[in-house]
């Protein structure tokens, strides 16, 4: 993975410095490489620096008293948020019936998290929201939040936190594709990250899936050919390298990680950039071989 020169600049606003500071760091994880993340407040938002991109945690911040004001032009979208898988079945082992307070920092987070679990399929449990300026509560003992088990009141003896909430996978595709990111060291991170949450986006879901598979299995299939196989991306950079490729180059996949595929063949005193063309059955040698070589788009 190769960190990129000039890179865009997004901007995060969120209710809280906490959650800005959650879904930032969340970002940063899996695509600071590709783009710089900055965290704000609703509070600290100031708008005085131009962003290629601004997200809003919540679309609740656009109908407060004080909505942010962001420079015409750019690019903005309201995050959708899940959980992970092992939150999820934390949730799900709630027995039926169970009565809980949603406890969080703030009415519309509490709100909506409530909204998720609905959303994603939780109906046996009854959940009530509860934040710090709530008058009237029911007395339930129990209570469920994303990582504010703190405030919870003094007669609950019972809390399941299941955890922040996490960037749903729809909300990363649609930042990725706005800049044109979508390549495939982000497809990469993107199939990984989708096994470990519950999407509210299942058509995604089953096409991160899907990639997976076909990946795997084309990976299992061409290393089981005795010719050696390699393929690179608009860029150059090596998305893949089977085992024949790996003893003829004599370089694990994990060297190749740090070549592009013009630096790999240099290695072995072949300049690419002469060959613009495809080419099929050209003689080289590559070491102590001679080799067909072909090259197709």
């Amino acid at each position: 993975m190769f960190p990129i020169k000039g890179k865009k600049k997004v901007a995060i606003i969120a209710g809280s410095s906490k959650t800005a500071a959650a879904i930032t760091n969340q970002l940063v994880v899996l695509f600071g490489a590709f783009i710089d993340f900055y965290g704000f407040s609703q509070k600290s938002w100031n708008n005085d620096s131009d962003y290629d991109m601004v997200l809003i945690s919540t679309q609740t911040i656009f109908t407060r008293e004080l909505a942010p004001k962001i420079k015409p032009g750019t690019v903005i979208l309201i995050i959708r948020r899940t959980l992970l898988r092992t939150s999820w079945e934390k949730v799900m082992s709630i027995p039926v019936g169970t009565k809980l307070l949603m406890v969080n920092d703030e009415k519309d987070s509490a709100e909506e998290t409530i909204a998720l679990l609905r959303e994603l399929g939780a109906g046996h449990i009854e959940l009530v929201p509860y934040y710090p300026e709530i008058q009237d509560c029911p007395p339930y003992t129990s209570a469920i939040t994303p990582g504010e088990g703190q405030l919870a009141p003094d007669i609950v003896n019972r809390v399941i936190d299941i955890g922040e909430r996490v960037i749903d996978v729809s909300t990363l595709v649609d930042i990725l594709t706005q800049f044109n990111l979508l390549h495939s060291d982000a497809r990469d991170i993107l199939s990984v990250y989708s096994e470990s949450i519950i999407t509210r986006s299942q058509g995604i879901q089953m096409t991160m899936r899907g990639l997976i598979h076909a990946k795997l299995l084309l990976q299992q299939t061409l290393d089981m050919v005795q010719d050696g196989v390699i393929a690179y991306d608009l860029n150059g950079k090596i998305t893949f390298f089977n085992t024949a490729a790996q003893a003829l180059f004599e370089c694990t996949v994990q060297e190749t990680n740090q070549l592009s595929v013009k630096s790999l063949f240099e290695r072995v005193r072949i300049d690419l950039d002469v060959m613009t063309e495809e080419f099929n059955d050209s003689l080289f040698q590559i070491k102590k071989h001679k080799v067909l070589a072909s090259r197709q788009v």
